[in-house]
């Protein structure tokens, strides 16, 4: 290395110069020269030396270049050679560093002479920064764009394309104030010279990146009619890279861009994907295994299943989310992405992308959730699709890609779907007519949730999690679910070897997945909480017991489901792991307090409560649910609903229960830190179950309406028919009807047609009532998140005036114990709380030792800080001196006196400020304990 470095040394001192002599040569030479032709060579010079000293053209031979383009138009050569001159300048991605150098001595040599003339990284940006502060330059660029020799275009489009990998943002403004400048760059889509056709395309995937108003522009350009005209004349999938580029591009304009997904459903363009998705696939395996499938042809089919998935991804506004899934269903789009699910020999990772699509078509649209239970899978014997996928979730031997993608698809089958949820709890039922030899969703996701894969545990529980969730029929009928002992004895319920199964098993995902469905079975189901307390205990102790002990053995079993999870839960260890295991656990046992319908005796609500507080305290119950939401694998699957998985181990939590967790959670802490916010969340959540309960009986009576008018229709109906049916023709009157009978038949229509017109009116109202009551409902959601940030604001001041010796009320035992009503309002009322801050401001005033600085209101009624002002050479002889935490204290300052004083500052949260006299005390000099903070500062 010492060789190179003295040889690259020696070389760089001669050769450097020389450059930078010789660029300065060329720039006066063309600065001086008066015919075109040696203008000409020293702009070919110059070409030819950028690549090599690009630092020393870019500074002294950017004007010359630009000059010459602003002059020079007429003279095609000189053109080339500044816009091949400017992209070697700007260009921080080298030629030679895509490619593979034969000769690696000169690699070495390349890189080690950049580091010794001390080349910036980011050069190009640096020089681009300075292009484009001239607009002017970009719009000369955009006129070249356009002229008529080939090569002249691509160099002018391959500069532009540096310009925005470069300074994206920048030359996106830029362009935009350019008049008709996107208009003749989508127009070369159309060229009929494939280079031209492709440079364009390049172009169009940069400066659409990460900027809604200019893809707006470009759709509007007419250009899906273009691109998928050009994926067809390349063979759709069997295509190259040109229709990877045409496809990148239509997903790049439709995700998250709502007008162009609508103006691309309204043109019909979703049916003309429908050969994207048709593969030449064979039901045979030996003659699926010998169809090819190329690198291109996979990324080629994941872009186009992409493409769907953004017509229908749930980010979407729900309107249009739903016209997408219908046009896909009608269109043929989603059978051919089932036949692609169920064909043999497809790629994984093209089987993957289709069932991620075919999940989010058919996500909470009942006629595609319809057609996907139908689809029968080509396999001996035949099986539903559902099943298949199901049988794919819970085989170990499966990719994790396909089992997860299978989740989701299962997931999304039965959301807001609960003919699909109650089919599949009732086949866990017995039923004798049941054929023996068939196999059930629920016998498999039975089988795989006590498996002794931890996967298939996880994949099953999850899926029996969203089987149940927000259905609280469904959770008592599953407790009538009872399973074989295995050893000859009585059954076991299932619940109670979810429970056995978790006390065993010593695997995270094993037990995470359990304790997600237990939460979420127990979870505002009071019956499912009083089986669980009442459920024996199953081992073999209990069989040994004697005849006469067997009662008390009984009353023992009750309640040692929650004696186990609250030893677990006391639990010590510092591992992230152990700590999301505890926090759950912690969770379920809360859950027995918050549903408990206290019919178990001895463990009612305040019992319980009691017990939670001895053994495992408030504060460390609510530390414990916080160390679950912190923790990483939480944050990474409450983002997206799809599981996001590259080992097994990144699978811990599922979407759908991290917002459960969130609202049981807030539920907790209400229940066991209650605290008065001056009325206001108690006003906000009385009102909202008002709202809730209001528009639930007006939906209720609309539906009656509704039956109601129906059965007029039907009424109606049917007498217009026995009256049709009783007219008997007479030979006098042959083929007319009398006028009674036709004003008669009139009224029916008139009134007919005034009924459906009503049934639609209501159908409508009653579909606005159900938004606004989702609407509320996410509006409640939002509004116990933020009553729960403000508890824990509450509870930091309660701390806060504890370290400042200030005594804080503490809540009696009796009314823990009692357990009443958690939210009741505590303190005095205004005038109590004026008269106690009054009598400490006299008492302070009569203090010889303190100095009172002001007495009086605040200036800003709305001040949240009640501020307290301690000298700074106040002596250590303070009973309760204050912290020394620099977060308590603001800047030293000097006081009127002239001493030296630290201002700590306080947040008094609701206290209301415009009825107190708040004292600020300077000079402290004996200790301040004394000193009582009102009521509602202590809660």
């Amino acid at each position: 290395m010492d060789i190179f470095r003295r040889y690259i040394t020696s070389g760089s001192d001669v050769d450097e110069p020389n450059g930078a002599d010789i660029v300065e040569k060329l720039v006066d030479r063309f600065q001086s020269a008066t015919r075109i032709e040696d203008k000409r060579d020293a702009l070919r010079t110059l070409k030819a030396l950028a690549k090599k000293y690009r630092l020393e053209v870019g500074t002294q031979a950017m004007p010359i270049f630009l000059t010459s383009l602003e002059n020079d138009k007429e003279d095609t050569d000189s053109v080339y050679y500044c816009l091949e001159g400017l992209y070697y300048v700007l260009n921080d991605i080298s030629d030679e560093e895509g490619n593979n150098c034969a000769d690696l001595t000169r690699s070495l040599l390349s890189v080690a002479a950049k580091e010794i003339i001390n080349i910036p990284a980011d050069l190009g940006a640096q020089f681009t920064e300075i292009f484009i502060k001239e607009p002017k330059n970009v719009a000369i660029l955009l006129e070249f764009v356009d002229t008529y020799e080939p090569y002249i275009r691509r160099s002018a489009m391959r500069l532009i394309i540096t310009l925005l990998i470069n300074q994206l943002k920048g030359m996106q403004s830029v362009i935009l104030q350019c008049p008709r400048a996107i208009s003749k760059l989508v127009d070369i889509l159309a060229d009929p010279r494939e280079a031209l056709r492709n440079d364009a395309l390049l172009l169009l995937l940069e400066l659409t990146k990460s900027d809604v108003t200019i893809q707006k522009i470009v759709a509007f350009e007419s250009t899906f009619e273009r691109l998928l005209s050009i994926i067809q004349s390349e063979g759709f999938t069997e295509g190259g890279v040109v229709v990877e580029d045409c496809l990148r591009l239509l997903w790049q304009l439709l995700d998250g861009n709502a007008p162009n997904q609508i103006l691309f459903k309204e043109n019909n363009f979703i049916q003309r994907l429908l050969p994207l998705v048709e593969f030449r696939l064979h039901e045979d395996v030996d003659l699926q295994r010998e169809q090819s499938w190329s690198a291109q042809n996979v990324v080629n089919a994941q872009l186009s299943m992409q493409i769907i998935r953004t017509l229908v991804s749930p980010r979407n506004k729900n309107q249009v989310t739903r016209l997408c899934q219908s046009a896909i269903h009608d269109c043929g789009l989603l059978a051919e992405l089932c036949d692609i699910v169920m064909a043999n020999g497809v790629p994984a990772d093209v089987l993957t992308k289709a069932i991620y699509t075919v999940a989010d078509v058919v996500r909470g649209c009942p006629v595609n959730q319809k057609y996907l239970a139908q689809v029968i899978a080509p396999s001996q014997p035949p099986q539903p699709a559902i099943t298949v996928l199901l049988v794919s979730m819970v085989n170990e031997r499966q990719v994790l890609l396909v089992r997860a993608a299978a989740l989701y698809c299962f997931e999304c089958y039965v959301a807001e779907n609960s003919e699909a949820q109650s089919s599949i709890i009732m086949t866990l039922l017995p039923k004798s007519t049941e054929a023996a030899d068939s196999i059930t969703t629920g016998q498999l996701l039975c089988g795989g949730l006590f498996s002794n894969d931890p996967l298939s545990t996880w994949f099953s529980s999850v899926s029996l999690l969203h089987c149940i969730h927000g259905n609280v029929e469904l959770k008592q009928e599953l407790l009538r679910v009872q399973l074989a002992s295995g050893r000859g004895g009585a059954p076991v319920t299932l619940l109670q070897q979810c429970f056995i199964w978790l006390q065993q098993s010593d695997h995270l995902q094993t037990r995470v997945g359990m304790l997600q469905f237990l939460c979420t079975w127990l979870a505002y189901c009071p019956v499912a909480v009083r089986q669980f307390l009442s459920a024996p205990v199953l081992n073999d102790a209990k069989k040994q017991a004697t005849p006469n002990g067997s009662s008390c053995s009984q009353q023992q079993a009750k309640g040692s489901n929650l004696s186990a999870l609250i030893a677990e839960s006391v639990g010590v260890n510092n591992d992230e792991s152990d700590g999301v295991i505890r926090g759950l656990t912690t969770l379920l046992t809360c859950i027995c307090i918050l549903f408990n319908s206290d019919d178990v005796p001895g463990y009612d609500r305040a019992s319980l409560l009691n017990t939670l507080e001895k053994r495992i305290g408030i504060d460390m119950i609510l530390e414990q649910l916080s160390q679950v939401s912190k923790a990483e694998a939480f944050t990474n699957a409450s983002k997206r609903p799809e599981p996001q998985c590259r080992d097994n181990d990144d699978l811990v939590f599922d979407y759908t229960f991290t917002r459960i967790f969130k609202r049981l959670e807030y539920e907790v802490i209400r229940t066991f830190q209650p605290f008065d916010l001056s009325d206001g969340p108690g006003v906000i959540r009385n009102w909202n179950k008002q709202s809730s309960s209001q528009y639930e009986k007006m939906i209720s009576k609309q539906e009656n309406e509704i039956t109601v008018l129906r059965n007029r229709v039907k009424e109606l109906e049917t007498r217009l028919t026995n009256e049709r049916a009783s007219r008997k023709p007479t030979s006098d009157a042959a083929g007319t009807l009398s006028e009674s009978s036709l004003h008669e038949s009139s009224e029916l229509r008139t009134k007919l047609s005034n009924a459906e017109q009503r049934i639609r009116d209501l159908e409508e109202r009653l579909s606005i009532f159900e938004s606004e009551k989702r609407t509320i409902q996410t509006e409640q959601d939002d509004l116990l998140i933020l009553l729960h940030d403000q508890d824990c604001k509450l509870q930091k001041l309660r701390s806060l005036l504890k370290q400042f010796g200030v005594q804080v009320e503490e809540e009696s035992d009796d009314e823990n114990a009692v357990g009443g009503d958690m939210n009741q309002n505590k303190g005095a009322s205004s005038n109590q709380l004026e008269t106690q801050i009054g009598a400490e401001t006299a008492r302070i005033h009569q203090c010889p030792d303190l100095n009172i600085g002001s007495v009086g209101k605040p200036s800003n009624t709305n001040s949240d800080n009640l501020t307290f002002a301690v000298p700074a050479n106040v002596p250590h002889s303070l009973t309760n001196p204050l912290p020394s935490d620099p977060s308590n204290f603001s800047d030293l300052h000097i006081s009127a006196a002239g001493v030296p004083t630290y201002s700590c500052c306080a947040p008094i949260s609701t206290y209301p400020l415009n009825s107190l006299v708040y004292p600020t005390v300077t000079g402290i000099r004996s200790p301040f304990s004394g000193l009582n903070c009102p009521p509602e500062i202590n809660r």
